[in-house]
């Protein structure tokens, strides 16, 4: 499956990963955390398949209600 990206561009993963390789020490990160912000980014934007940044924060927040009511 293509990413986002490379469908709007029409470019192939080689692509996008030599730009996350340019990309990801001009920013200061190394390129697999520059790749997984553009992935969490497309999955925030419904172009890619998974739970949301919101999503998840709820899950765990909804996680520790449960701990706490079972400690009780």
């Amino acid at each position: 499956m293509l990413c986002a990206w490379c469908r709007r561009t029409g470019a192939s993963t080689t692509s996008l990963w030599a730009a996350v390789e340019s990309i990801a020490p001009k920013i200061g990160c190394v390129p697999p955390t520059l790749l997984e912000w553009v992935k969490r980014d497309e999955v925030n934007n419904g172009q890619r398949a998974g739970l949301t940044t919101s999503e998840r924060e709820r899950i765990k927040a909804l996680e520790r209600e449960v701990k706490e009511l079972r400690r009780a």
